[in-house]
């Protein structure tokens, strides 16, 4: 009798062993996130101007197009436990969207009048030393750390007005990873930092700010 092998089973008992072996390296991860500019969505103020918003922002497609640049090796760590989701980028949209005084209306395309935006996310790439060392950490299971403060997203808002872009505002988020079994007892600064989504959601605050600074609003 042949024995058949399963090639769809064994990888499938490839990735549990992976991420079994993971799970205690995961749990010593600690990552903050910054964004530059920085924003202050306390000192935001109501719009002078009553034109409407027009605005596109797919929280699938740009989810699809994070994860195939990501899946080329050259934007994500070893032990990156950050992957965005579907809700992060619905996160992103609803901020963008929700408790605007001025009128939002959502569309494909720059209409031929009126004030319109377009929101795009790509992910910025980890350097070469954070990537070995982070190799480092996997292979000591833990014992030796490692850090990364390079990688994070590029959020771009793409201004236009009557079918012309007039301005690009762009927002640099950093997500600083530690990755340490030390770490396990500092877990807990997770839970009061923001999240993937919180920060993708926070450069719509720094959008309305900056855009009505210049008179967009």
């Amino acid at each position: 009798m042949r024995l058949r092998v399963d090639r769809k089973g064994i990888g499938g008992l490839i990735r549990l062993l992976g991420l079994v072996t993971s799970m205690p390296l995961l749990a010593g991860c600690i990552v903050f996130y910054s964004v530059s500019p920085e924003v202050d969505s306390g000192n935001l103020r109501p719009s002078e101007k009553r034109v409407p918003l027009y605005y596109h922002i797919d929280p699938l497609a740009l989810l699809e197009k994070v994860r195939f640049e990501r899946s080329m090796g050259v934007h994500r760590l070893p032990l990156d436990p950050s992957t965005p989701t579907y809700a992060d980028f619905e996160e992103l949209r609803s901020a963008f969207v929700k408790g605007r005084v001025i009128e939002m209306i959502e569309a494909q395309a720059p209409p031929q009048h009126g004030v319109f935006c377009s929101i795009d996310v790509t992910p910025k790439p980890h350097s070469s030393a954070a990537g070995f060392f982070q190799l480092l950490t996997a292979v000591s299971i833990g014992f030796i750390p490692s850090y990364s403060g390079e990688s994070g997203y590029i959020v771009r808002y793409d201004l236009y007005v009557d079918g012309e872009l007039k301005k690009r505002y762009v927002y640099d988020i950093t997500r600083q990873l530690s990755v340490w079994l030390g770490l396990l007892p500092f877990i807990w600064l997770n839970a009061v930092t923001p999240s993937n989504g919180e920060a993708l959601a926070s450069t719509g605050d720094g959008f309305f700010r900056d855009a009505k600074r210049d008179g967009f609003f």
